[in-house]
C-alpha cells in the first residue's frame, strides 16, 4: 500500500545537493595539471638544452685547448707566432670542434701572443636550442678562452761539449780557421739560442741551472774537486837522471923545487930541449902526471930550463954544462858528488802537493852539469831539490787537467767491473786506488813502448802532446752573459775522447755522487729534472802517444793492457767506445735524460745507442745545430695549459 505524499515536502532538498557538490573533488587534478604543463615544459626544456650546451661548451674548450698547445709547441723557442704556428693551431681546433658539429653555427678560434711568449686564443660557437625555441630562446652564443705556455719546471742541464781540434773546421770538414764558419762559432751560437729558450720558459719560482764539460783528450776539473779527493803523489811515466860518475875536489900541495944537472955536457940546443925535459929520455913536453886516478894521490912534474954554461962546469966551448928545475906537487882528492853518467826512461813517482795547495812544483829542465851528494837516480824534481846539481829549473802550476783513478784494461764493460774505479759514476775517493791525480806534462817523457830506454840526453824522446780544455763549470744559474762568456772562452784542441766527457759530464750531475749535497734537492724544495746533453763533431780517437788520463797509451796500457795500440783505429777505439756506452748505461740508470747531437758528421750507432729513445740528433751546419739545440730545449721544457 503506497504511502501517502507530502505536498509540502515534494521539493528536492537544495541544501544538501550542495552540500554534495562542495565535498566532491574528483575533478581537481585535471586542472591542477593543466595549469602546470608550460612550466614544467619549460624547466625539462632548459635542462635539455642546458645539458647539451655544457657539454657542447666542454668540447669547445678542449679544441681551444688544444689549438693553444699546438701553436704554443710549434713555437718552440721562439717568441714569434709565425704564420705557421697559427695555422697549425687551428688545424688542431678544426680537428677537435669540426665546421657544423653539434649543428654550431659562428665558429671562430683566434690564437694570439701576449707579452709572455704565452698563447691566449678565444674560441666561440653559436649553439642552437631545440625545446627552447617553443618560448622563444633560439640559440646561445658560447665564448670560452685558453692560454698555453712553454715553461720550464726545476732543471738541471749539463753540457758536454767535445772542443777538439776539428771544431776549428767548416762543418764540411773544409779550412776555416777559426773564422765565422767554423763549427766553435756555430756552437756558440747554438748553445745561447739553447739557453734563451730555456730560460725563456723558466718560472719566476723555479731554479734553473747550467753546467758545462768542455772536453777534448781530457778534462779540467781540478778546481772542482776538494782536496782530499786526490793524490799526495803519483808515478808518471818520466825519466831518472842515473848520477853515478863521481866528481872529486884536488886539493894540491906545496911544490917541491931541485935542480937537476946534466950528467955531461950538451949543445945549446939540446940543452933547451932538456930544459923542458924533450926527448930526454922520452918524454915530450915539461910535464907528467903519475899516480891516480881520483880518489888515489897524483903526483904531477914540471921542467923549465935554468942555464947552461954556468959554473960551476963546463963555461965555454960548443958543449957547456946544463941544468933545469924540477917541481914536482902532489895532489890528494876528496869526493865532491856525483855527475850524470845516463838517462834512465821509467816510471818514478813525483810529489805533487804543492799542486793541491796551489802552489808550483819546480823541475829540471836540462842535463845537470854539476853533481850531487849521493850516487843514484834522481827524476827532474828532486835534481831540481839539489843545489849543487848545476841545472836549468823551471817552475810549473798546476793546469788542473787529471790523470784518472784507477780501472780495468778489458774489452767490453756490461757490466761495469768493480775495480773500474773510473767509470764509477758516484764513487767518493777513499784510498790511492780511487783518487785523482793531477796532470803533469812537463815530467812525461814519450818512448816507443812499455821497455825501459836508457840514454844519456834528455831530449832523445820529448813530452808528449798534451791539451788541457776550459775549465769544467759545475751546475749553477747563470746569466746569459755569463754563458756567453763562457761559450766564447772555449779554445779547440787535441784528440777526441767520448768516454772523458761523458764520466765527468755524470758526475757534475749525479744527484748521488761527488756533489749530492748541491745537486739533490732544488733551493725550492721541489724535485729537479736532469739533462744531459752530449755534442761532438766526430768519431773516438785515441792518439797512443797523447797524454791523457789514462797516461800514455803507448807505455801504460790501462786501457788497451799487453795489446799494442794503433792511432785511432782498431781495438783502441772499440775499447774506448765501449767505456764511453757504459757511462752512458749508467746515466740514464740515474734516471738522468740524455740527448746526444752528431755536428758535421754522420750519426754514429754509438751515439743514438747513448742517448733515451729518440733523443739523438744530426746537424749538418750551424744552422741547423741551432734548430736542434733550440727543439731539444724545447722538448725540455713542460708544454702546459695556463687557463
Amino acid at each position: 500500500m503506497n504511502e501517502p505524499v507530502d505536498m509540502q515536502n515534494s521539493k528536492p532538498d537544495r541544501r544538501g545537493l550542495l552540500r554534495r557538490l562542495r565535498s566532491d573533488t574528483a575533478g581537481n587534478t585535471l586542472m591542477l595539471v593543466a595549469a602546470a604543463i608550460l612550466p614544467l615544459t619549460a624547466m625539462i626544456g632548459a635542462g635539455v638544452d642546458l645539458s647539451r650546451t655544457y657539454m657542447i661548451k666542454s668540447r669547445l674548450q678542449q679544441a681551444c685547448d688544444a689549438g693553444a698547445l699546438a701553436a704554443r709547441k710549434s713555437m718552440g723557442g721562439s717568441a714569434t707566432l709565425t704564420t705557421a704556428a697559427t695555422t697549425n693551431s687551428q688545424t688542431f681546433f678544426a680537428n677537435n670542434f669540426p665546421a657544423g658539429a653539434f649543428g654550431t653555427t659562428n665558429i671562430s678560434f683566434t690564437p694570439a701572443l701576449d707579452a709572455n711568449a704565452q698563447v691566449t686564443a678565444t674560441a666561440n660557437a653559436r649553439v642552437p636550442e631545440t625545446i627552447m625555441t617553443v618560448f622563444g630562446n633560439n640559440y646561445t652564443d658560447l665564448t670560452v678562452r685558453c692560454d698555453a705556455i712553454l715553461e720550464v719546471a726545476n732543471t738541471d742541464v749539463m753540457l758536454v761539449l767535445d772542443v777538439t781540434g776539428s771544431m776549428l773546421d767548416c762543418p764540411d770538414d773544409s779550412a776555416c780557421g777559426g773564422g765565422g764558419g767554423s763549427k766553435i762559432v756555430g756552437l756558440r751560437a747554438a748553445v745561447l739560442d739553447f739557453y734563451d729558450t730555456i730560460n725563456g720558459s723558466a718560472t719566476a719560482t723555479s731554479q734553473v741551472r747550467f753546467g758545462f764539460v768542455p772536453y777534448s783528450a781530457n778534462v779540467n776539473v781540478g778546481e772542482l774537486l776538494p782536496t782530499a779527493y786526490l793524490n799526495d803523489s803519483h808515478t808518471y811515466q818520466s825519466a831518472v837522471a842515473n848520477m853515478t860518475t863521481p866528481k872529486y875536489l884536488g886539493t894540491p900541495g906545496n911544490p917541491v923545487v931541485t935542480v937537476e944537472t946534466y950528467s955531461t955536457t950538451l949543445s945549446s940546443a939540446n940543452c933547451n930541449k932538456y930544459g923542458v925535459n924533450k926527448n930526454y929520455p922520452t918524454l915530450n913536453g915539461s910535464t907528467f902526471n903519475t899516480g891516480g886516478p881520483a880518489p888515489a894521490m897524483t903526483t904531477k912534474t914540471v921542467y923549465s930550463f935554468k942555464n947552461w954554461g954556468v959554473a960551476p962546469g963546463t963555461t965555454s966551448g960548443t958543449n957547456r954544462t946544463c941544468r933545469r928545475n924540477k917541481t914536482v906537487t902532489d895532489t890528494t882528492y876528496t869526493l865532491l858528488g856525483y855527475s850524470l853518467t845516463n838517462w834512465t826512461f821509467q816510471p818514478s813517482s813525483y810529489n805533487v802537493s804543492n799542486f793541491k795547495a796551489g802552489t808550483n812544483i819546480t823541475i829540471a829542465t836540462s842535463n845537470p852539469t854539476g853533481y850531487v851528494p849521493t850516487s843514484g837516480q834522481y827524476n827532474q824534481q828532486q835534481l831540481a831539490a839539489v843545489a849543487t846539481a848545476g841545472t836549468t829549473n823551471s817552475s810549473y802550476a798546476w793546469n788542473k787537467c787529471i790523470e784518472e783513478r784507477d780501472t780495468v784494461a778489458q774489452a767490453t764493460f756490461a757490466p761495469i767491473p768493480a775495480a773500474a774505479y773510473d767509470l764509477n759514476i758516484d764513487l767518493i775517493p777513499s784510498s790511492t786506488e780511487t783518487r785523482w791525480r793531477p796532470s803533469f806534462q812537463q815530467v812525461i817523457r814519450n818512448r816507443p813502448g812499455p821497455a825501459t830506454v836508457t840514454s844519456a840526453n834528455l831530449t832523445t824522446y820529448s813530452n808528449p802532446s798534451h791539451s788541457c780544455p776550459r775549465a769544467a763549470a759545475k751546475l749553477a744559474e747563470m746569466t746569459r752573459s755569463q754563458v756567453e762568456a763562457y761559450v766564447n772562452s772555449l779554445a779547440p784542441t787535441g784528440n777526441t775522447y767520448h768516454d772523458i766527457g761523458m764520466a765527468w759530464g755524470a758526475r757534475l750531475i749525479s744527484p748521488t755522487g761527488l756533489f749530492a749535497a748541491e745537486n739533490v734537492v732544488a733551493a725550492n724544495g721541489r724535485e729537479i729534472n736532469r739533462h744531459v746533453i752530449f755534442m761532438t763533431d766526430g768519431l773516438m780517437c785515441p792518439n797512443p802517444g797523447v797524454y791523457t788520463p789514462q797516461g800514455v797509451e803507448n807505455i801504460d796500457r790501462r786501457v788497451m793492457g799487453a795489446t799494442a795500440p794503433t792511432n785511432c783505429s782498431g781495438e783502441i777505439i772499440t775499447r774506448h767506445t765501449n767505456r764511453f756506452l757504459a757511462l752512458c748505461q749508467a746515466t740514464k740508470g740515474m734516471n738522468i735524460s740524455l740527448w746526444t747531437v752528431a755536428f758535421g758528421t754522420s750519426n754514429p750507432p754509438s751515439l743514438v745507442s747513448c742517448a733515451n729513445a729518440g733523443q739523438s740528433f744530426v746537424a749538418t751546419n750551424t744552422a741547423t745545430l741551432r734548430a736542434q739545440f733550440q727543439l731539444i730545449a724545447s722538448r725540455i721544457a713542460s708544454l702546459r695549459l695556463s687557463r
